[in-house]
């Protein structure tokens, strides 16, 4: 067991809450280390993380979307305002994971190729409008322009 899964475990186990921003972080963490699709995919609908206690708060400013109804729904409007020069274009396949729940910003994980078999992805790009895409090697460059981008409003 990876150490951020032994860390999904106790966090579950002594029901400590996690606020909406904690759970995307821990997500962005356990992306760079190869372990988020084991802890997303451990219980339903987002895995061990989901299953963490719950923070006291109102207004999250952000949110996992990544598998839900919402995730695959920005998904499809992302996808339809993908062309010819867009800088997602040519990418194989797209996963809306985290949401700005201020604003309409998603942060979203780019794959080059099918997402079968494939853990990490190629890069990550903060979708603000169809045409206004911002691209980042990293998630925590991608989740730090997220928050950043929604405070300079």
């Amino acid at each position: 067991m990876f150490a951020l899964e032994e860390l999904c475990v106790r966090l579950v186990e002594h029901q400590v809450p996690l606020t909406e921003a904690m759970r995307a972080q821990i997500a962005v963490l356990s992306e760079s280390e190869a372990s988020w699709e084991r802890c997303k995919d451990w219980g339903e609908p987002r895995g061990l993380l989901a299953d963490c206690a719950g923070a006291d708060e109102h207004d999250p400013p952000v949110r996992l979307v990544e598998d839900t109804e919402h995730g695959h729904a920005l998904e499809d409007q992302i996808k339809a305002g993908i062309g010819p020069g867009h800088p997602l274009g040519g990418s194989d396949s797209l996963a809306a994971w985290i949401a700005c729940c201020r604003c309409d910003d998603v942060l979203v994980r780019v794959f080059d190729y099918e997402r079968v078999n494939h853990v990490f992805a190629d890069r990550y790009a903060i979708v603000r409008s169809p045409r206004h895409v911002t691209l980042f090697e990293t998630g925590f460059e991608a989740i730090d322009a997220l928050a950043e981008g929604c405070m300079a409003r």
